[in-house]
């Protein structure tokens, strides 16, 4: 009798481990931005180093982009046109109205904090 009870106590506990929800921590790492690397000239390559960049292709555009704002709050932020996205480096095409601003990058949905940009 002890024996069935054990049994059916570690069936018990196996089956509410597996209902019991996960959290997926890859999808919730920080993206962090490290340095930027500003073109001379305006509609030269822009190269961002960081870490947490993800591929640039999980999720789609909707969770992979990068914004160029005039705000850290990234409101009326544009979408720079990316040339290449590895998890450490992503290089973007700088907008043509650029100056001074905010750069945002998005990764798998996760939004890094805003890093002050300087641009031709």
């Amino acid at each position: 009798m002890k024996r069935l009870a054990l049994i059916l106590t570690g069936a018990l506990a196996v089956l509410l481990g597996a209902c019991a929800p996960s959290t997926d921590i890859t999808m919730r790492v920080p993206v962090q931005v490290l340095a930027v690397t500003v073109p001379q000239t305006m509609g030269d390559t822009v190269v961002v180093q960081g870490r947490n960049l993800g591929d640039g292709r999980t999720g789609g555009e909707r969770a992979n982009y990068v914004l160029f704002a005039r705000t850290p709050d990234a409101r009326d932020g544009q979408r720079v046109q990316v040339l290449s996205w590895t998890p450490n480096r992503i290089e973007f095409v700088s907008p043509d109205e650029a100056g001074t601003g905010w750069l945002i990058v998005v990764a798998n949905g996760v939004r890094g904090e805003a890093f002050p940009i300087s641009l031709p």
